[in-house]
Order: C-alpha cells, then sequence, then structure tokens
C-alpha cells in the first residue's frame, strides 16, 4: 500500500536495502481493482492537490477527485518510477514477527507465492498492513436475518436496487456508500454513532476543490 512503498522508496534513498513483503498479486493496497476494498463509483475524498506524495504529483490533466482505479494506476507509476518493484516480494504471507533471539534485530517468516516457508533477519521492521486490513462488523449483527455487508466487500449500487438498506457508519465510507446506493434504492437510512453533529460538504466549492 501506500505506506509500504513510501518506506521503500525512502529506504533505498538512505542506502538500504529494503525487503517489501506483500500479501496480495499486485502492489496498491486498499486500491487494488481486482482484490483491494474498493466499490466501483469511488472517488478520493481529497483531491488530487493534497492526496499525492510530496514528490509525485498528479498529472495535470487527472480529475480533481480521482476514481479509485486512477489511484492504484498512481501508485503502480510511483512503485515503477522509483525502482520499487524489484524490493518487493508479491504472494507473501507473513506468519511471524519478532525479536530476534541474538543480536540486533527481527526474525521474520513467510509463506512465499509457491507456497515454500521462508525466514529471515532483518535489522529492521516496518509493519505498513494498514489499520483497514481486517474488517469490524459488530457482534449485534451476527444474528441479523438479512444480508450484512461491510463496506470492504461492496462493490456496485446495483446490487441493492429496489431494496431498503442500512448503513451502520457515517463518516468518508459510509457515506459515499449511502450516496452511491442513494440511486437505486428503496430506501436508504444513513446512522451514525456518537452524538457530535456531521456536516457534509460538497468536494468542490465555485469549481475549487474545497481542501485547497
Amino acid at each position: 500500500g501506500p505506506s509500504g512503498l513510501v518506506a521503500a522508496k525512502e529506504a533505498l534513498a538512505a542506502g538500504l536495502r529494503p525487503t517489501v513483503l506483500e500479501k496480495s498479486s499486485s502492489a496498491g493496497g486498499l486500491w487494488r481493482a481486482a482484490d483491494g476494498k474498493v466499490w466501483q463509483s469511488l472517488r478520493t475524498n481529497l483531491s488530487k492537490h493534497t492526496c499525492a506524495f510530496s514528490d509525485f504529483p498528479w498529472p495535470s490533466t487527472a480529475d480533481d477527485f480521482p476514481h479509485a482505479e486512477d489511484v492504484a494506476d498512481y501508485l503502480e507509476r510511483y512503485a515503477r518510477t522509483f525502482g520499487l518493484h524489484a524490493c518487493i516480494e508479491l504472494g507473501a504471507r507473513v506468519t511471524l514477527v519478532q525479536r530476534a533471539s541474538f543480536g540486533r534485530g527481527y526474525c521474520v517468516r513467510w509463506v512465499s507465492q509457491g507456497g515454500t516457508e521462508q525466514a529471515e533477519t532483518f535489522e529492521f521492521a516496518i509493519i505498513a498492513a494498514g489499520v483497514f486490513s481486517a474488517p469490524h462488523v459488530p457482534a449485534e449483527l451476527h444474528g441479523f436475518q438479512n444480508q450484512v455487508v461491510h463496506a470492504s466487500q461492496y462493490r456496485d449500487s446495483s446490487d441493492f436496487a429496489g431494496r431498503r438498506c442500512l448503513v451502520l457508519g457515517a463518516a468518508f465510507s459510509g457515506a459515499d456508500a449511502a450516496a452511491s446506493i442513494a440511486r437505486v434504492a428503496e430506501s436508504v437510512t444513513l446512522v451514525a454513532s456518537g452524538t457530535a453533529p456531521l456536516y457534509y460538504l460538497p468536494r468542490l466549492v465555485d469549481g475549487r476543490p474545497i481542501d485547497l
């Protein structure tokens, strides 16, 4: 994902020899189209002017708020531009990270794409798995009789055409998904946790991205 890629890039710039272990078949983190956690209509919440690496701006022709597939392509170009693919082992499932029993460093074990178990000791370890790698479904919903879909599993609003939908969570993902589903569903109810008021603002104000 973005954090792992930029960490590898900076490690190379510092003269280190990073090894990036990525469980999936391609780089991109949550933004991967094949097995990421994005839906078809998803756009960035931040504009291309602020949702970018400081040393790798978006092309001037890019939309102000890029689509998910554009972000995946942006991250791929970032990795290619800075030669990061040579550091990345795809299809690597990490099974253990612990301090080495002797000297300094960390012992890391993983299963390669071909199913081979491997182990190596590294001087430093950076955990860049992200806070959204595992979906959280409230226990109260486990007995719910109708369909329950986590935002990470949501792909297309057409799956909810003509249905009555309840969206739990009114932050970025919940609000965006609810707006998309509302175009085709019979009804959509959006529920926010907490008591603090929420304010929804348009992405553009007078033709300018709101985060500028």
